[in-house]
C-alpha cells in the first residue's frame, strides 16, 4: 500500500492541517465525493448551551428549586449527572411548552396576555 493511499489520500504529512471542503470514501466502487456539511447534518450533536440572565419572584425560583430537587429525588436509583434535573431542565421544559401552545406571538402584547391566552 503505498504512503498516500494509507494516510487518506494525502501525500504529505503537511496535508493533514489543510482544510478540505471535501471528504473521499474508497470503496471497491469507483471513489465517491461527499460535502462536510451533508456529514455534519447526519451527526445529531447536542445543541450548544447558553447563559440567559433573568429575574424570577423568589417565590418562583424557591419552587423551581423544590421540584428538581423533587424530581431529583423521585429516583430510587442512582441518576447519571447528565440525566438529573435542575432548575435549568425546568425552564427549558417550559420553553418547549411554550412553543407548543400554538399562540400567535406577532399578537401577544404583554404578559397579561400571554397569560390569559394560555389560561392562568
Amino acid at each position: 500500500m503505498s504512503p498516500a493511499k494509507r494516510m487518506g489520500g494525502m501525500s504529505k504529512l503537511s496535508d493533514f492541517g489543510r482544510s478540505q471542503d471535501t471528504i473521499k470514501v474508497e470503496a471497491s466502487e469507483p471513489i465517491k465525493t461527499v460535502q462536510k456539511s451533508s456529514v455534519q447534518a447526519v451527526k445529531s450533536e447536542p445543541e450548544k448551551l447558553v447563559s440567559v440572565n433573568i429575574k424570577v419572584p423568589i417565590s418562583q425560583q424557591k419552587w423551581l428549586a423544590e421540584t428538581a430537587q423533587q424530581v431529583r429525588g423521585n429516583n430510587n436509583l442512582a441518576v447519571a449527572a447528565t440525566d438529573r434535573v435542575f432548575p435549568q431542565h425546568l425552564i427549558q421544559v417550559a420553553i418547549d411548552l411554550l412553543k407548543a401552545q400554538g399562540i400567535n406571538w406577532a399578537e401577544v402584547k404583554n404578559v397579561a396576555e400571554l397569560r390569559d391566552s394560555l389560561k392562568i
